[in-house]
């Protein structure tokens, strides 16, 4: 089962009727069976106590011959993946074990097994898979055992057999393809930490062999070309994600690559981005570009190298040459990936003069202008990001040098795209002059977008070519919506959205936003989801709030409610975190701001629908914050509401939640929720509220503190710290960890409500180990009734579930890792 590639329809016949084993049964008891196995052999092979290393004793030639040629086979035949990675630990221990060994035979077992590799590539050439199984793994566990003398033959070996010409018997459908198993090979070695100092003297020998077979006419050639080039290109940069940006201290880390290093990576770098084809079609004057000449797949790892190292000197000019052809690629990564590594080129001094060159190139495809749209952006988003002491300086600068080309390239273009690229480098300008928050900068800077169009306003032309986008697509039409326009609607609608925030223009920005969220879902939420930091920006906290608090109750759309309710939560979250680091108990004008929805339409529902459960959660905190204020008692009103919100928490965290509560992000939605509260759960200057209406809400507290995720303890912890800390003046500096959270919390409990009946049934129930799935989903109401509702299994039931056989093949992990049972 574990040898064929696909096992469905393989199960043995002759199992019996009786037994309910399907394919998925037995594939899972035979991996089982060999991984239980192959451990063992394993820990007999690495244990010395067992099988000693004096001659004679423990483990002899015979023993080591089987074990090593068992597990050879195994990595020859088996296509289960995690079958051949358990048995791979064992071929390499065995190797290990053979390799310091005293005795002659033991040691030339290496030797034979290396042979028998060779020729297991070339046996296996017929018979291909994408990263060849277990056979790179015989290879780097017989050179990890005794790398000294090994390498550069294994190096020269399988390097001959990549670069051996394809041999077809019958055309290419019985082709034989041992060049596929070596390359493999290869990569195993470079990704191998035991070789690591052994393979370095190779990378320069990879990076040739690589990029040869990235220009194969056969693919599978062609696709472990790309995975070796992969390889090497995070064995010289890392495989961090944050390298995928075009930042300077990424380009600081790359530049430790020295290309002096690897002589022959200047050239094949020019050649990989088609230096060679440039030179054939400017003999021919043909009209043939070179990204139409140049496979994607030979070109990405050129400019990722190129990104992440920068130009090498002695090619700099003919790289930024070819560079700059593949920003007129058909294709769209490779457009965007070009314009990246030309970000990377541009030294940041010459930014702006660079911006200019590009705008003033020949535009001879939509292509091409697309990927000079793409350039520009991200070299405004590079220096905007880290350069902020020249970015106010360049505002109004980078905005005249767009101005001219409004016309051209969004009046009189037809291609969406290129318009949608244009606005979206307008927007990121006038995000970035929000952002400044320089009254005067903004002012100038806006002036000039005033003028942007010699025809007509800035602001009516792209409302013009809103509303001309979306006439042609109406709703019932919405699903054959093109990509292309629902950029470009999104783009014109964000400008708006910009324009009239930073003018204060916020009835038209009401009815923009109604209008989008009635007609236009998708639009409405792309510029919803990054309105509230301009709104917070300018100090429109009232506006903004009460915007986004009309869309969630008028919306008919659940996407646009949950996007506009994440709004309101960021703008009520950076509006009281300001509140608590001033130390301040009295609400604040921008406090007061964010929550006065709440406060005057404070009967209507926060959110509604399952899909919206997250928000919901956190939002019923600042409600009940809006409706209690400073008042350390707690109005009747609030009671139900409590309740209502203490089930949901309950349900949320802990053990005690059911599967649809079982997300992290609702669990951190919920402490989120009472964090929101804590204000009146200890006011500022006051003592904890001890309401036996806010029991529950604590207990909920409690379990955030055993929560398996760190982040959901660690809030828990920080507001916990804040009920029980002794300096009621401001808030601690400093949270405790949960542990002495949870500690210090049970005391405060057990202290605050010593007679309450209902935390005498909650801690009864913990004390047995007894889960809440039935007490939790009813909140107690009555203290008198707690005991009454206390359901406790009795020892009779209790030993017959513990005797009960479990026949699950796997054991199902627990919900909560962090509690020790």
């Amino acid at each position: 089962m574990l040898c064929i590639d696909s096992p469905e329809g393989h199960t043995a016949e002759d199992l019996g009727d009786d037994l309910d084993i399907g394919d998925k049964d037995t594939l899972s008891f035979s991996w089982r069976a060999l991984k239980e196995a192959s451990s063992l052999l394993h820990a007999m092979l690495v244990n010395k106590t067992y099988s000693p290393q004096a001659s004679g004793t423990g483990l002899q030639y015979e023993d080591l011959q089987r074990i090593g040629r068992l597990s050879f086979t195994q990595l020859a035949e088996l296509r289960h993946r995690g079958a051949f990675s358990t048995v791979s630990q064992t071929f390499a221990a065995c190797c290990v074990r053979c390799a310091q060994s005293p005795e002659k035979a033991i040691r030339d077992l290496l030797a034979t097994w290396y042979k028998d590799t060779l020729l297991c590539i070339q046996d296996k050439g017929s018979k291909i898979t994408r990263r060849s199984a277990g056979i790179p793994s015989l290879m780097s566990g017989i050179l990890a055992a005794h790398p000294e003398k090994t390498v550069k033959k294994a190096f020269l070996d399988l390097q001959a057999i990549a670069r051996s010409p394809v041999e077809a018997e019958n055309g290419l459908q019985d082709i034989s393809l041992p060049q596929v198993h070596a390359l493999n090979s290869i990569k195993a070695l470079y990704v191998n930490t035991k070789l690591g100092a052994y393979s370095e003297a190779y990378v320069s020998e990879g990076l040739d062999l690589a990029g040869a077979c990235l220009e194969s006419k056969i693919w599978a050639i062609r696709n472990c070309g790309l995975m070796l080039f992969r390889a090497l290109i995070d064995r010289l940069f890392g495989t961090s994600e944050q390298l995928n940006q075009t930042e300077p201290n990424n380009h600081a880390r790359a530049l430790r690559l020295s290309y002096d290093k690897y002589p022959n990576l200047p050239r094949l770098l020019v050649r990989l981005l088609g230096g060679d084809i440039l030179g054939d079609l400017s003999k021919q004057d043909d009209d043939t570009d070179v990204s139409s000449a140049t496979p994607a797949e030979i070109v990405f790892p050129a400019l990722e190298i190129i990104r992440r190292a920068g130009s090498p000197a002695q090619e700099n000019v003919i790289i930024s040459t070819l560079v700059m052809q593949h920003l007129g690629s058909k294709i769209w990564n490779v457009r965007e990936m070009a314009a990246r590594t030309y970000c990377s080129l541009v030294a940041e001094k010459e930014y702006l003069e660079k911006i200019a060159l590009l705008l003033d190139l020949d535009w001879c495809t939509s292509n091409r202008l697309h990927g000079i749209m793409l350039s520009v952006k991200f070299l405004i988003g590079k220096h905007f990001r880290f350069e902020r002491e020249y970015w106010r300086e360049d505002l109004v600068c980078i905005i005249s040098i767009l101005e001219p080309y409004f016309d051209v390239i969004v009046v009189h273009t037809r291609c969406p795209f290129t318009q949608a690229a244009y606005l979206d480098i307008v927007n990121h300008v006038m995000w970035g002059i929000l952002m400044t928050q320089d009254r005067r900068t903004v002012g100038t800077a806006f002036d000039t977008v005033d003028n942007l169009s010699l025809r007509a306003s800035f602001c009516k032309k792209v409302e013009e070519l809103r509303r001309d986008m979306q006439s042609k697509h109406e709703l019932p039409n919405r699903s054959r919506i093109g990509h292309a326009e629902s950029l470009l609607r999104q783009s014109a609608a964000w400008s708006l959205a910009l324009y009239y925030v930073a003018r204060s223009r916020f009835s038209h920005l009401k009815d923009l936003s109604q209008q989008l969220s009635d007609t236009d879902p998708d639009t409405a939420c792309a510029t919803l989801a990054s309105l509230a930091s301009p709104l917070l920006s300018q100090d429109c906290i009232y506006e903004g709030s009460a915007l986004y608090y009309d869309i969630i109750h008028t919306s008919g759309y659940a996407e646009v409610r949950a996007v506009a309710t994440k709004g309101y939560l960021h703008i009520l979250d950076r509006t009281l975190s300001v509140q608590e680091r001033r130390n301040s108990n009295k609400q604040s004008n921008a406090s007061k701001s964010a929550l006065s929805p709440f406060v005057e339409r404070r009967v209507r529902r926060t959110t509604s629908g399952s899909g919206e459960l997250d928000h919901d959660l956190r939002m019923r905190g600042y409600s009940l914050l809006a409706i209690c204020g400073n008042n350390p008692v707690l109005p009747k009103e609030v009671e139900e509401k409590l309740e209502d919100w203490s089930r949901m928490l309950r349900l949320a965290g802990g053990e005690r939640s059911i599967d649809a509560w079982k997300d992290f992000s609702t669990r951190y939605a919920a402490v989120s929720s009472v964090k929101a509260f804590k204000a009146v759960l200890r006011p500022m200057g006051g003592v904890p509220n001890t309401s036996s209406a806010l029991l529950d809400v604590y207990l909920a507290l409690y379990d955030t503190l055993n929560d398996d995720d760190e982040e959901v303890r660690d809030l828990g912890a920080d507001i916990v710290s804040w009920i029980v800390s002794t300096t009621p003046l401001h808030y601690p500096s400093q949270s405790l960890v949960p542990l002495a959270a949870s500690l210090r919390f049970s005391k405060f409990l057990a202290n605050t409500y010593s007679t309450s009946s209902n935390l005498f049934v909650q801690a009864t129930k913990r004390l047995i180990g007894q889960t809440e799935d039935h007490y939790c989903l009813d909140i107690i109401r009555s203290e008198d009734n707690a005991v009454k509702a206390m359901k406790i299994q009795s020892v009779h039931d209790l030993l017959i579930s513990a005797r009960t056989e479990d026949t699950s093949l796997f054991v199902q992990e627990k919900q909560n890792l962090f509690i020790d049972e």
